[in-house]
Order: structure tokens, then C-alpha cells, then sequence
């Protein structure tokens, strides 16, 4: 129990830096709103308000504050909020905590009325429930006296002496945020006595509750909410179809200033008030404010080759914190970020929030620029690609995933809705994407909110192919309906597994469902008029593309492309390979190798084209993920079947090679070695390493300017682990050459050495 009796009250450090944002703004909307609404300053509006204002009662014998309990503790842990670090009182709406409030003297039940207040907002209203005002101490109640509105409940759980132990249960909808804490006594057998109205100094914060079934964030099971609210670390799933992996991602949500970060965010976004009690209004106003591009958003996105000094590259981080906190700092955007960082960030903010979150990604996600909800490709009439043309279709891309309930929409659209922080295309005039039902993508309902369109061309468009004459006619001569949303995946509940949820987005592929999907869709399209999958071309020769799905950085590679007649003619075939690399965007770079040759397949015969690429080819190509995209353009003489696709080839990037005890106690120390060998014939300049462990081990950077080939660069960091449980020790090490080469270890720790045998146990579940 605290004593704040003597100490005035005082704004928290989140107030002290939203009025600090705010003082930007405050010149250029006196003039806007002349005219419009009286202009009064919000601390003006404030004390207009008596319920406001502290005061004194004239009468000594007044019930006055002389100390204060939040039973921090254990609020904290029946809200499963113990692991944020500030030590600010923090629970859950919908779910009762507990304050206790002592006084001079001892309490009267038949004299003493106590009404209990909470406030939240700029300009606070009990007409807009932003101030809740909670009568526990009433000895004669009237209907007059009865506080009206009441969804939130306060009652005295037990009074003693002269304290009153009081139990308060938010309502399950109230707004999200901090909230300020009046208790407000007075003698009602008075008549004369005037109220004695006590501030308390430290706010409350109010998150949203996955364990209420009232909230609409209710999550049924415990592994789920353990997994997408409280887990502070997880992995985004990168790569290409082919090739990919989990990158290890620290979400912290936890940590400071995460859930300052979050509020700031909102309020800088210019949330409405009634934005707060609804998470499809959060979600929405992050995933725009996240990015930059229309404001002075958390984070700048940058897709380049190089990248200035003075910045941290996308592929070098290893969490969201050092992002919030650097934004926190200079209130300035944060650079840069790519999907995942995006994806990253707004898992965290949203768990912080209590918004249950994940990471997902989905592979070969198609960029439809136009709302014709088709994936278009262009080429010359010899085979060669017009890029500059193009709609892209993405490596992978990564975005979120929110639990909730859609009372704005018709029912059955409940459950996980897809959003997106990343920006690509303007919804509503911004850049700012979901939350949209999963059910409405897999339907096609493309007219349902918000941008179910946009989300259903990424996993489930059309590509089509377009020939451009010399005269520039452009005629679609080539429909794949099996090329984009593969693999959609996110991390596994309670495991490192990945887990496949495509069937959540779309029906198979080529099954009836899908296409019937897809042609319902096409009605909606911006060239709904235009008959695309009328195409009657006679196809006797069956392709099929070979990826190479085991080559790594430092070794060779084929491109391979099988041919196989069914026809009882000879096949006279034109092929073009052209490989570039490429951002894992989709947008091309440069060519690395082509091919073009013209085959005759002999009837019911196979063949294999081959396009070899060393290891000079390309070792000076290889951008920050080792992404290249082979055009494939072939064509039938007699039948004028036609051939196009577009595939993505991710090279395996070199190992980290990580030693440090699986196992160790809090408070203990271990040193960590970590290991990484130059697989390239040239130099690698400006080699950085950063290593990261949420409680065990702070953000550690070291830098070497120069790396020979084949030789090894050998750091090694302290453990030093603060908590028990399952821990992630993320490193990451990029150069000039070579990026976003990933690794993490996985360590166990505990008060008291736990033997081998239940380590092994408990290892096996967790980790991959």
C-alpha cells in the first residue's frame, strides 16, 4: 500500500508524450475550427466540468484519502498482464479487479456516500461514457441518486475500520486505453456538506480481453489466447514456396514503450473516441498509421538495392521493440521496414492491446494494381518479358491476422479477419488494408468490408499472359489459374511448426468450388466485360517447370523445364528462359543468364531443357534475400499452344552456427558463441551481426568492414536470462553482399535445474 495523500496528482508518462504530439497540431486548428464548435482548449473544457475538479470539503469530518492499494499484484495476474514491464496497474475490460482506499477516519456506512470514477480521453463526458462514474457508498438511495448508463459495476467487497476494499468490473465493451481514478465521498445526512473529490496520482490501463466472453476479441481456448496474445516471440515465414524457413521475430509486447506506443499511435492517427471500444476501428487506424506514407507514420518502407547510412536495413532487425522505442524517441518514422518488419510491428502493438494477433504469409502473393482482380504479365512477340508492364506477384508477403467478432457485417463473417500494414495500394484514399473476414476471401465476396477484393487477387487471382504486337495491341493468349496463394502459413499453436491455412483463404485448386469462386468474382472485375477465359487452343504438350529446390548460396544451379507429347505428330516448340534476379517483390532487376532454343519433340516423347547457372553467374547479384524470377516462354508451331510462366527460384542463404547450455537458471550467466563462414569467392564489406533474447540478453550489434572468402567471423555474447520459461536467442547477420542470414537458439530457463529427462520432454514440444 502506497501513501500519496500529500502528493499531488499527476499526468503519467503516456499523457506527457501525447500532449507532446499534440502540440504540433494545436496552431494549425484554431483557425479550421472558427465557426464550426466553440473553441475551447481542452484543459479549459476540463475545468468546466465539476466532476473534474479536486476539492476539498468544508467539513473536516469528511471521509479524505489518506492512502491507496491497487493490489498491482494481483490484479496483474488474474488479467495475465504481470509480464508487462511498467509497473502501472493494468486489467482487462469485462473482468473485476480490486482497489482499496483508506481514510481519516473510520468509514459510516449510514452516513458516508462514495462514488468511485473513471476517466478517459482529451475532453471526457458522461454523455459519451468516457467518464464512468460508479456510486459504492450509498446509505439512502433514490431514484435520483442512481447513476444511470451503468454497464460498468463497483461494489464494497469489504470495509473495515477505515478502509474500503472495493470490486470493479469495466464493462466488456468500454473504451480501450488509460483512464485516470477520482473517489469522490461525502456526508449525505448533511444537507450542506459539499464534496471532498480525490485524484489519485498513477492511472489505470484498460486492455481489451480475450478471456471475457462478452468482448468481441474472445478467443474459446487457452492454448490459442496463450499463443496469440501473451507469446512474446514467434516466426515469419519467408522464402518462396520452394525454399522457406521461419524467421525468428521478437514481438515484446510486453516491454516498454509497447503499449505507450500503441495509444500514441491512435492518437496520433486522430482515432475517434468511440474508435477505442472497437477493435475493427484499431485494427483499421494501425494498419494505417504503421505506415508513412500519409502521415508521419511508425514506419518508412523502402524495396531498394542500397540503402543510406544513417538507417537500419529491413532484413537487420530482430524485433518490434528497438522500432517503437526509436520511434518513441524522435517521433520521427522509423527507417525502414519491409513486410514482415510491418507484419512484425502490428502483431505486437495489437497483443499489446490485448487484440488476439498473428504473423502470416502467404507465398506467391499476387500485387493486383487495377482492381481487375487478374494478375497480368505482358511479353514481346519474341518471348522476351515487358516488365514495366506488369502487375508483380510477390515471393512472399506477409501480413496479419486479428480474432474478433464482425457485428458491422451480416453473421457468419466472425473469426479471423486479414490485415495488412504494409502499403501497396490506397483504400478509402489511404494506405491502409483489412480488417477483412477470411470467410468473405474464400467466398469471393469482394463487396463485403473492408478491402476483401484487394486481399482475394493476392491469394486466389487469375494470372494472365499477354502478347504485345509491334503496333502495341495487347491479346491474352494464356490463363494460369493455379499460380498465386500457395502455402499460406503461420506459426503453429504452442509449437515452431508451420502451419498451413490456405484452406482458410480459398477451396482447392481446379476443384468446382474454386472456380465457381473465381468466375463470381470476375463480375466484379474492372474489365468484367472483357471474355479472358474464352481461350479454345488445342494443347497436346504438358510442361512442367523444375525448380531448383535444394541449391545454396555458393553452389551452381539448373533452371529445367520437362516437355511431354501427347500428340501422334511432330512438335516444333519455341523456348525462351530468361533468369533475372529480383527483389522478392516480384519486380525484376537484371538478367543473370537466358536461353533460346527451338526443340522438336518427337511424338509421345519427353524431353528436358536445361538452363545451367554458376556460381559467377550471379554471386554479385544476390540483394538481400537471393531472389531470382526465370520468365518461361514457350510455343507450339502447329497448334499455337502457348506456354508462359513466371517462377520465383530462393537460393538457401548459409547457416549461423550457435553454441551456448540449453538449459540454465535465472540470474545465471553463459556465454554464446556464434559462428558464420563466407560461402562467396569475394569479399563481404560492412558485415553486422546483431543478437537479441527478450529478457535474456539486450540488443547486441558488433561490425567487421571486411570478411575474406571462405574465411570464419566468431562473436560471442552473455546470457543473462531475467525470467523462466522458453526463450528464443534471435542473431542476424547481413553485408553488402549478403542479408538476412538468420538463425536462433532455443534455451530453457528455470529457478532450480530441472533434469535432463524433463528438459528433453519439454524441448521436444517447442521446438522444431
Amino acid at each position: 500500500m502506497c501513501d500519496h495523500s500529500a502528493n499531488p496528482p499527476k499526468r503519467r508518462h503516456f499523457f506527457s508524450r501525447w500532449y507532446a504530439w499534440k502540440e504540433k497540431w494545436k496552431d494549425a486548428l484554431v483557425n479550421e475550427l472558427e465557426g464550426r464548435r466553440e473553441d475551447v482548449s481542452d484543459e479549459e473544457f476540463r475545468n468546466r466540468d465539476a466532476n473534474l475538479k479536486v476539492s476539498k470539503s468544508k467539513y473536516s469530518e469528511t471521509l479524505k484519502v489518506q492512502s491507496v492499494d491497487f493490489h498491482s499484484k494481483y490484479n496483474r495476474e488474474k488479467h495475465h498482464t504481470d509480464e508487462y514491464e511498467q509497473e502501472d496497474l493494468i486489467v482487462r475490460r469485462g473482468s473485476p479487479f480490486y482497489l482499496s482506499f483508506t481514510f481519516q477516519r473510520n468509514i459510516k456506512p449510514d452516513a458516508d456516500s462514495i462514488v468511485l470514477q473513471f476517466v478517459t480521453g482529451d475532453r471526457p463526458k458522461q454523455s459519451k461514457s468516457t467518464i464512468n462514474r460508479l456510486r459504492v457508498l450509498s446509505p439512502h438511495k433514490t431514484e435520483k441518486q442512481q447513476l444511470k448508463r451503468q454497464l460498468w459495476k463497483a461494489k464494497h467487497v469489504e470495509l473495515k475500520g477505515k478502509t474500503i476494499k472495493i470490486e470493479v468490473t469495466p464493462a466488456a465493451n468500454c473504451f480501450v486505453g488509460v483512464y485516470e481514478v477520482y473517489l469522490e465521498t461525502k456526508n449525505v445526512n448533511d444537507p450542506e456538506d459539499t464534496p471532498e473529490r480525490y485524484q489519485h496520482q498513477d492511472d489505470i490501463y484498460i486492455l481489451f480481453n480475450t478471456w471475457c466472453k462478452e468482448d468481441p476479441v474472445h478467443m474459446e481456448h487457452e492454448d490459442d489466447r496463450n499463443e496469440y496474445v501473451l507469446n512474446e516471440s514467434g516466426l515469419i515465414w519467408v522464402g518462396s514456396v520452394c525454399c522457406n524457413h521461419g524467421r525468428p521475430w521478437n514481438f515484446g509486447q510486453f516491454d516498454e514503450p509497447c503499449l505507450d506506443a500503441a495509444l500514441v499511435l491512435l492518437k496520433t492517427a486522430g482515432l475517434p473516441e468511440n474508435g477505442y471500444k472497437n477493435p475493427i476501428s484499431v485494427i483499421r487506424c494501425l494498419s494505417a498509421i504503421i505506415n508513412s506514407c500519409d502521415d508521419d507514420g511508425l514506419l518508412e518502407g523502402r524495396w531498394t538495392e542500397h540503402y543510406p547510412k544513417d538507417c537500419t536495413e529491413p532484413c537487420t532487425w530482430t524485433g518490434s521493440v528497438a522500432i517503437l522505442k526509436e520511434y518513441m524517441e524522435t517521433k520521427k518514422s522509423v527507417r525502414y521496414g519491409q513486410c514482415w518488419v510491418f507484419s512484425g510491428v502490428m502483431t505486437t502493438l495489437l497483443r499489446a492491446l490485448g487484440i488476439p494477433t498473428r504473423s502470416v504469409t502467404n507465398f506467391q502473393s499476387a500485387h493486383d494494381k487495377d482492381c481487375s482482380m487478374t494478375i497480368d504479365f505482358h511479353f514481346k512477340e519474341n518471348g522476351k518479358p515487358m516488365t514495366f508492364l506488369d502487375d508483380s506477384v510477390w515471393n512472399f508477403h506477409v501480413w496479419n491476422e486479428s480474432w474478433l467478432k464482425r457485428p458491422d457485417l451480416p453473421a457468419g463473417y466472425d473469426g479471423w479477419q486479414a490485415h495488412d500494414a504494409t502499403p501497396q495500394e490506397c483504400s478509402e484514399g489511404i494506405m491502409q488494408c483489412g480488417p477483412a473476414p477470411l470467410k468473405a476471401i474464400k467466398e469471393g465476396q469482394v463487396y463485403l468490408l473492408y478491402d476483401v477484393s484487394f486481399i482475394f487477387a493476392e491469394v486466389n487471382g487469375d494470372r494472365v499472359s499477354w502478347m504485345v504486337t509491334d503496333d502495341w495491341d495487347m491479346i491474352a493468349f494464356n490463363i494460369n489459374k493455379n499460380s498465386v496463394g500457395k502455402l499460406i502459413s503461420t506459426k503453429a499453436v504452442g509449437s515452431d511448426e508451420r502451419d498451413n491455412i490456405t484452406c482458410l483463404y480459398k477451396y482447392p485448386e481446379g476443384s468446382e468450388d474454386e472456380r465457381r469462386v473465381v468466375k463470381f468474382v470476375n463480375q466484379f472485375s474492372s474489365r468484367a466485360e472483357d471474355d479472358i477465359y474464352d481461350l479454345d487452343v488445342v494443347k497436346d504438350v504438358e510442361f512442367e517447370f523444375e525448380p531448383p529446390t535444394k541449391a545454396e548460396v555458393g553452389e551452381g544451379f539448373e533452371i529445367k523445364l520437362k516437355m511431354k507429347s501427347l500428340s501422334d505428330s511432330v512438335r516444333k516448340i519455341d523456348v525462351v528462359v530468361t533468369l533475372m534476379s529480383s527483389f522478392y517483390t516480384g519486380i525484376a532487376k537484371q538478367e543473370i543468364k537466358a536461353k533460346n532454343e527451338t526443340i522438336e519433340l518427337k511424338p509421345k516423347k519427353e524431353f528436358e531443357f536445361q538452363l545451367p547457372v554458376g556460381i559467377k553467374d550471379y554471386e554479385t547479384h544476390l540483394g538481400s534475400d537471393a531472389s531470382f524470377t526465370a520468365f518461361v516462354n514457350c510455343k507450339v508451331h502447329d497448334t499455337k499452344q502457348c506456354f508462359i510462366t513466371v517462377e520465383k527460384v530462393t537460393l538457401k542463404m548459409p547457416d549461423l552456427v550457435i553454441k551456448c547450455p540449453k538449459e540454465m537458471e535465472k540470474g545465471t550467466e553463459a556465454k554464446m558463441t556464434i559462428t558464420f563462414t563466407n560461402p562467396l569467392s569475394l569479399n563481404l564489406t560492412n558485415v553486422v551481426l546483431n543478437v537479441e533474447s527478450l529478457k535474456v540478453v539486450p540488443l547486441t550489434t558488433f561490425r567487421e568492414k571486411f570478411l575474406p572468402p571462405k574465411s570464419k567471423f566468431v562473436k560471442e555474447v552473455t546470457l543473462h536470462p531475467k525470467s523462466c520459461g522458453y526463450k528464443r536467442v534471435v542473431a542476424i547477420l547481413s553485408s553488402d553482399q549478403l542479408k538476412g542470414i538468420e538463425d536462433l537458439m532455443c534455451i530453457f530457463t528455470t529457478n532450480i535445474i530441472y533434469s535432463s529427462i524433463y528438459l528433453s520432454i519439454y524441448l521436444s514440444i517447442y521446438i522444431s
